[in-house]
């Protein structure tokens, strides 16, 4: 079964969430991120083809919660990109 983190805890991403956002949705999509982006910057439509059980909605609070956990770097912009911190993205 699938760890929550609790609305007044600390998940293994060491941060508080105010919704159930469950660590092994996280592990997903940091797993499909390494093996798909791991030298490059991608967007949230980008994961969707990866990821089926959750939606294009709900990735982007993942993604937000990643950043805090300082798993992904936000690189900004109209959507937004995102990279894994060793990423080369001046290039």
């Amino acid at each position: 079964m699938a760890k929550e983190i609790n609305f007044n805890g600390n998940g293994s991403y060491g941060f508080k969430v105010e919704s159930k956002i469950k660590t092994d949705e996280l592990d997903q999509i940091l797993e499909v991120i390494n093996v798909n982006f791991p030298n490059s910057k991608f967007q949230n439509k980008d994961l969707t083809e990866y990821i089926k059980s959750l939606s294009a909605r709900q990735i982007p609070s993942r993604l937000k919660k990643l950043v805090e956990a300082e798993e992904l770097v936000d690189l900004g912009g109209n959507p937004k990109f995102y990279a894994l911190p060793h990423v080369d993205v001046s290039v």
